[in-house]
């Protein structure tokens, strides 16, 4: 990815809180590649404490390069040939919401 000078970048983020985190605090984030289309790849980060979950945030985004996206296919070499064969229920709900959101901007 560096040295091809793409840049990543988040389109929209789904956080739910669970437990608080005090200040200073050390958490451990684990990310998970859940799904994958022809524009977007989207992610669970899970922050954990303790061996408790703290809060689960989901992200799509995408590469770019001079303004452009580089399609998916590009930038997962070396992964995943292919996304899971169900699409995960959250992302269904999330693509739902996003239609929402747009009619209000």
């Amino acid at each position: 990815m560096l040295r091809e000078r793409w840049t990543p970048f988040t389109h929209s983020e789904l956080v739910f809180y669970r437990r608080a985190v005090g200040i200073f605090c050390i958490v451990e984030m684990t990310t998970t590649l859940i799904w994958w289309d022809e524009k977007m790849a989207y992610f669970e980060h899970r922050m954990t404490q303790g061996g408790q979950v703290s809060a689960i945030v989901y992200s799509r985004g995408a590469c770019y390069a001079a303004g452009k996206r580089i399609p998916i296919d590009q930038c997962s070499k070396g992964a995943q040939p292919a996304p899971p064969s169900v699409r995960p229920d959250i992302v269904n709900a999330w693509t739902v919401a996003d239609v929402e959101f747009k009619k209000g901007a």
